[in-house]
């Protein structure tokens, strides 16, 4: 069974819902996140990282427009070491919430996906997975084979 990148509920479609990083050390990992607003609003996002690693996110938050995809490069930062699990759940949140077609990003704030009073504030938590890099030796060629750490 596929779960499905978004509910019907949901303001954006987030894809994908675990972030597979190839893991190496002393090493930037990078990968992609889509964003998709089915609807006829304007949506704000914003994205928080609640993890002690440190994750650059470009850009961190912004205005996805009626009907639109947006795309997000999360970046996690060198490594020195191996993170203590290789599966980590909701290792970043994106925030999302309707939006009036005169927003612009320098107005969005972290109070905008506080304030559930004032809006509908939608959350999705995305889980993150190391995966290893292991070279293999082959007869006269050079072969990679990528594989989790954890299988799910």
């Amino acid at each position: 069974m596929k779960i499905s990148p978004y509910s019907e509920d949901d303001m954006l479609g987030v894809e994908p819902l675990q972030l597979h990083f190839l893991f190496e050390l002393k090493k930037q990992m990078s990968c992609a996140l889509q964003l998709t607003n089915g609807t006829d609003s304007y949506i704000a996002f914003n994205i928080e990282n609640t993890s002690p690693l440190s994750y650059f996110t470009q850009p961190q938050k912004g205005i996805v427009p009626p009907r639109s995809m947006w795309c997000v490069e999360i970046t996690m930062q060198l490594q020195g070491k191996a993170p203590g699990y290789m599966r980590r759940a909701n290792e970043l949140i994106v925030w999302s919430t309707k939006a009036n077609d005169c927003l612009v990003v320098e107005d969005i704030t972290t109070n905008m996906f506080i304030n559930e009073a004032v809006n509908v504030v939608d959350d999705v938590n995305l889980d993150v997975v190391f995966v290893v890099y292991e070279p293999q030796e082959a007869s006269k060629e050079t072969s990679v084979t990528i594989r989790p750490l954890i299988e799910c």
